[in-house]
């Protein structure tokens, strides 16, 4: 029984290490070509779409939802602020280095291990060995890896990037215990879009972010990889567990973004 749970655990902890690897590989060019809130605009359109696509598919789970405390819904809808401030730090970041945009996991995960630990998410000593390893590598990497070229307001960036990344999974533990992963997608990306749309005012005209072959790539990748993502979180692996494996793709991201 243990060995089938571990097996288990290691497959699911894959799939994830996949959907962290594909972001950073399609938002990169976007960093490059364009400013860091569109990035985030047009990855909270396509997860609205997404989500009005699934729709037919969770409905039940959407009346269910009606029935759900305020708190729930405004907890969801937090996650998306969150996640435009991440996706929105992480492009100014990744104009000057992709590496550090990504490497700033290895001590988030830290944060939150000790956020979650508060509500209820209990780790085993294996796994909280893991996370002081995976901090201690990226305390590591601030003091000797690229970050340490960039300038000061980088850094700084960098540094609060750390907490606000870490913030969109304490709200998976708190929601998910209480509400369908398809109806925290659904308020999550309705959040990403509306931020983006009253604070990160876009330039970006409405038909390009549907047409625009990288926006377009960028947000399919982001609205697919966010749905497996929530739904794995439920019932597979606690959510500190899942972020410490897409935080292993970061490694191979470094590889990819120090040859090309």
């Amino acid at each position: 029984m243990l060995e089938t749970l571990l097996q288990s655990q290691l497959i699911v902890m894959l799939i994830l290490f996949l959907c962290a690897f594909s972001r950073p590989i399609v938002l990169r060019p976007v960093a490059k070509m364009r400013r860091a809130g569109d990035a985030a605009y047009f990855i909270g359109l396509w997860m609205c779409i997404g989500a009005l696509v699934m729709m037919p598919l969770y409905w039940e789970e959407t009346v269910y939802a009606s029935t759900l405390s305020p708190v729930i819904w405004l907890v969801s809808f937090f996650k998306g602020f969150t996640l435009w401030s991440t996706i929105v730090i992480m492009q100014k970041i990744r104009t000057h280095s992709s590496s550090s945009a990504e490497f700033r996991g290895m001590m988030t995960i830290a944060v939150l291990a000790c956020m979650n630990m508060f509500l209820g998410e209990a780790l085993s000593g294996l796994q909280w060995m893991s996370v002081g390893l995976l901090f201690m590598l990226g305390l590591f990497f601030t003091v000797k890896g690229h970050l340490s070229e960039l300038p000061r307001e980088y850094k700084l960036l960098f540094f609060l990037l750390i907490f606000i990344s870490a913030l969109p999974g304490v709200t998976d533990q708190i929601v998910l215990s209480e509400a369908h992963w398809y109806v925290h997608f659904a308020l999550s990306g309705l959040g990403i879009f509306l931020t983006s749309l009253f604070i990160g005012r876009s330039r970006m005209p409405i038909l390009e972010r549907l047409s625009d072959k990288s926006a377009m790539i960028a947000g399919i990748t982001w609205l697919i990889s966010e749905a497996i993502i929530l739904s794995l979180l439920v019932t597979y692996i606690p959510v500190t567990l899942a972020v410490m494996a897409m935080t292993m793709s970061v490694p191979l991201t470094m590889l990819i973004s120090s040859v090309f």
